[in-house]
């Protein structure tokens, strides 16, 4: 007997070991334990950022379930998950500037950045980044197919007062600054190597006045020099120009803070230079040079061309759209989409402000919402109608119950033929404690779903739950 309880205890281990080997292992919501575990493991940290309503999010856990990644990273990382809207999350929201979601990141033991991209990643991207971060010493990348391969412009040594090595790629061809994104980049020794498919589009077109000017930095050995940006610092402003574009193949979002301080270092945004310069580093919409972007749109397009401008607008108002962090409010969603030119922008600002506060559950607000746009929109919008009577009964709340029916009958008035209607109408006439107009709305619901040859499991719960009303 003891020795069958030992042979089973040693088989659930066993399944319990190759079943967390199938899939990431990550700690939840606690940077702090995360350093002092890879303190004292002497490992690095790799971080995954998400919200529940984060639909991008979830296509990650597809990647975190790869066998190889999940083998390569439990061995190598203490891996954290940190959902934002929590306490942790606006502790890396602060610390990291994470603006979009899904943001991941790989931190030293002290947890500092060495790689940060605010993209989906494939399993195979991101184990070549992690292999080369973790071990750039042994670490050999093959390049995939239809890469474009980027080299930075030939070395200008120079004398700074204050230095930091960092390791970089080396040179072979001279170049004017590039326009790229921070998307599947993988830095090696000799190059830097990107998906010409996450190229940002507006990249591509480079202007007749292209500023071909080399970046400044110094040599020591194979290492390049970058100039520590100390606030007491009067850094000259073509150091900062040029160190921008090098510092955003350093892939530590490090870039965004020297374009900050180069651009303010402008008195005059409008030349040619600097236009270009704000269009290669627009990463988000919540920014001042985002703003000068459309307020003088027209200049940008005369330079750059309207429909890559408009490309441009439509990916950065996208991204705060879909994956951004925080979510936008009803004003910030009625600004974004009119940069889209929209006719009915405000209407589908309200859609998408409902749809977030659907999916967050936030039964007070989205009822007020709802009946603005109602009256305002559409008042035979069937969806807003059935999700405020599901909110309803959702809630529980019995002194909303009423108003829950009133609704899901205009939603059935507007559309007699969805079972999902009627089932909600009689989940909430069973909350009312009134079974005879609840086991009607029931068996009309189960008649519908089984003509469309739907499930109807549900529907005979409750018919069961309705049958125990006294």
């Amino acid at each position: 007997m003891l020795k069958k309880a030992i042979l089973l205890w040693v088989f659930l281990l066993y399944l319990t070991v190759g079943f967390g080997q199938r899939s990431v292992q990550f700690l939840n919501n606690n940077l702090q334990s995360a350093i002092s575990m890879a303190q004292a493991r002497n490992k690095l940290i790799f971080v995954d950022t998400y919200a529940p309503w984060c639909i991008p999010c979830k296509k990650m856990e597809k990647v975190f379930r790869d066998p190889e990644l999940a083998r390569y990273f439990n061995k190598t990382f203490v891996n954290l998950r940190v959902d934002m809207e929590g306490a942790t999350g606006k502790e890396i929201h602060k610390k990291y500037n994470v603006i979009f979601l899904p943001t991941l990141m790989i931190l030293d033991s002290d947890g500092n950045v060495k790689y940060m991209v605010d993209e989906l990643m494939t399993a195979d991207a991101l184990l070549a980044v992690a292999q080369k971060i973790a071990e750039p010493e042994v670490y050999v990348y093959q390049p995939a197919e239809n890469v474009t391969v980027f080299d930075p412009p030939a070395k200008q040594e120079i004398v700074t007062k204050s230095v930091v090595k960092k390791s970089a790629p080396g040179v072979t061809t001279s170049v004017s600054p590039p326009s790229i994104s921070t998307q599947d980049v993988v830095v090696e020794s000799s190059k830097t190597v990107l998906n010409e498919a996450d190229i940002k589009t507006s990249s591509s077109v480079t202007p007749d006045q292209v500023i071909n000017e080399p970046i400044i930095e110094g040599t020591i050995g194979e290492e390049k020099i970058l100039y520590v940006l100390n606030e007491s610092d009067d850094v000259p402003p073509e150091i900062l120009f040029q160190e921008s574009y090098f510092r955003l193949q350093l892939m530590d979002g490090s870039h965004k803070e020297t374009a900050k301080l180069y651009i303010q270092s402008q008195e005059d945004w409008s030349t040619l230079k600097n236009r270009k310069f704000i269009y290669d580093f627009l990463y988000s919409t919540d920014t001042e040079e985002f703003q000068y972007f459309i307020n003088n749109r027209d200049a940008f397009e005369n330079q750059f061309g309207k429909e890559n401008v408009k490309q441009s607008v439509e990916i950065l108002v996208s991204r705060r759209l879909i994956t951004g962090f925080p979510r936008p409010t009803l004003a910030e969603a009625k600004k974004l989409y009119a940069y889209l030119d929209h006719s009915n922008s405000e209407r589908m600002a309200y859609e998408y402000h409902l749809n977030n506060l659907f999916l967050a559950k936030n039964h007070d607000e989205f009822i007020e919402v709802a009946e603005a746009y109602l009256e305002e929109f559409d008042f035979e919008n069937q969806q807003v109608f059935y999700r405020l009577a599901n909110l309803i009964a959702d809630g529980g709340d019995q002194n909303l119950v009423e108003s829950g029916i009133e609704y899901i009958d205009k939603a059935i008035e507007l559309n007699d033929a969805n079972y999902l209607y009627y089932d909600t109408k009689a989940y909430l006439h069973y909350l009312n404690d009134d079974k005879k107009k609840a086991r009607i709305s029931a068996l009309r619901s189960k008649e519908i779903a089984s003509k469309l040859g739907q499930d109807t499991q549900k529907i005979e719960v409750l018919l069961e739950m309705i049958g125990e009303l006294e």
